[in-house]
This record gives C-alpha cells, structure tokens and sequence, in this order.
C-alpha cells in the first residue's frame, strides 16, 4: 500500500501475516526469558539467568541475553526460515509433552506422599512376553525403550510417504515394517500398569490420546523442509550439550527423581526377597 506526500512515498505491507510475526517476536522476548528463569532456577541452565534485578523485579540477565539473540535470528534467517523454524520447534515441544505424559503416567508414584511406599505404576502385565527380561531393566526403562519405538515407527512411516515412494516395492514394505513397530511399541506401552498419583487434572484416555498427539506432530514436523531440520539438530546439539555438561547434575527436579527411583528399587528388592 503506497502513500505518496510531495516528494516523499511510505510503503507500508498490510500483510496480516508479516504483522503476526512480528508479534510473536515481540511477546517472545517477554515469554522467553520468564521459560530460561524456570529452568534456570531448577538448575537445568545456568544459575545467572535465574538471578532477578532488586530494583526490576524481574530476570534481567535472561531478558538482555535472550532478546539479543532473538533479535540476532530474526536478523539473519527470512521469514519462511523463521516461520518454519518456529513450526519445528513448537511441533517439538508438544511431541515431547505427549511423550512425557506417557513416561510418567506409567512409572511408580508415592502412596500418600511417601517416598518409602510406591504403587504399581510401571509393572508390566503378565501377558507381555518376555516379562522377565523388561522386569530386570532399571525402573521407568521399559516404557522409555516403548515410547522410543512408537516414535521411530511414526517418522519411519512419515518420512516413506514423504518421500513418494509408498507405492513401489521398497516403499510398502517399508511401511508395513513401520506400521509393524508402531503397533507392537503401542501395544507394549498399553502393557504397563499406569501409577495411581491423586492429581487435579489426568490426562484422560491414556495412551490413546498422547500417541495420536504423537502421531500428528510427527506427521507435520517430516513434511517440514530439510533445512529446518538440519537448523534444528543444529539448536538440539547445543542443547543437549549443555544438558548433559551442565543440567543433569544440577537439576532439582533430577535429584528428586533420583530419590523416588532408589526407593523404587529398594521397595521391590524387598518385596523380591520377602
């Protein structure tokens, strides 16, 4: 839309979608930082970001540093790459709560608030073959290794469509084995007992509901451009590096975890002996 004043023209871009971006970049500098300090205060990141300002009342160090570097990729990357970068990231984020309401739905819970007492959250049922072998995997693995296969069996499946080639030879059996794993991982997540934690609000319909969340997020994020995914595992590398050099040891929900874990199998060595 163009305006002309004397020798003077403004361009302006009514593009609602353009005006939506900036949006999201401008409510990111205020979200994000609030994101760092949780994490940083948990121990996940480094305790400097989770130190607030006396006179501001809020994260100062996370703010300046996670705005600048806002400002930074939205300088260098074009708006497709941001839009699909962001299309990645916040498909990620959602895949990984399905996952984690899986892995937590089906590990052991304290009774009554007592570490020392668990219920039977996680125990395999016993018409899932090879009970004895996942039984004498460490607590909470079993469903892990399941979650792992049912998303493995999902990009399997998505990248084979993607790719065109379902229909050749090669390309349905590569989706018959897929879908051979995806079902035999769904099957055996269903063959975990699911803990009885007392909360306000269960996610109901557990593990048909976070699969197909699983499943739909999987499905967009493959049909993303190779770029950005290449951009991702980039930014995941990074992560995970300070994760595993940093945030595993410092973690405070961790070392709680680890607690609840000894517990667990303190309790079921006893029960084994008794």
């Amino acid at each position: 839309m163009d305006f002309t004043l004397g020798t003077a023209r403004l361009t302006l871009d009514p593009d609602p979608f353009s005006c939506n971006h900036g949006y999201i970049q401008v409510s990111g500098m205020f979200a994000l930082p609030r994101c760092v300090y949780a994490m940083a205060d948990d121990g996940l990141l480094f305790s400097f970001l989770a130190t607030v300002n006396r006179y501001t009342k809020v994260p100062l160090n996370a703010v300046l540093i996670f705005t600048l570097l806002n400002a930074v990729i939205a300088l260098v990357f074009d708006l497709e790459t941001l839009v699909d970068f962001l299309s990645i990231g916040t498909l990620s984020a959602y895949s990984m709560v399905s996952a984690c309401v899986l892995v937590l739905r089906y590990q052991a819970a304290p009774i009554d608030g007592n570490s020392g007492r668990l219920d039977t959250g996680g125990r395999i049922k016993a018409w899932v073959p090879f009970r004895n072998f996942w039984e004498s995997l460490p607590d909470g693995r079993s469903i892990v290794i399941a979650v792992i296969g049912l998303m493995i069996g999902y990009f399997w499946l998505a990248f084979t469509i993607r790719s065109g080639l379902m229909f050749s030879t090669g390309g349905i059996i590569s989706m018959a084995l897929s879908a051979t794993l995806t079902i035999l991982a769904f099957f055996f997540i269903c063959g975990h007992e699911q803990n009885s934690l007392d909360l306000y609000f269960r996610v109901p319909f557990v593990p048909v509901i976070p699969c197909a969340g699983l499943l739909i997020n999987t499905f967009m994020m493959a049909f993303l451009d190779y770029l950005t995914w290449i951009r991702f595992f980039a930014w995941m590398v990074i992560g995970l590096v300070i994760y595993f050099l940093y945030g595993i040891r410092h973690s405070k929900e961790g070392k709680k975890m680890r607690v609840v874990t000894a517990s667990s199998l303190s309790t079921f060595s006893k029960q084994a002996n008794g």
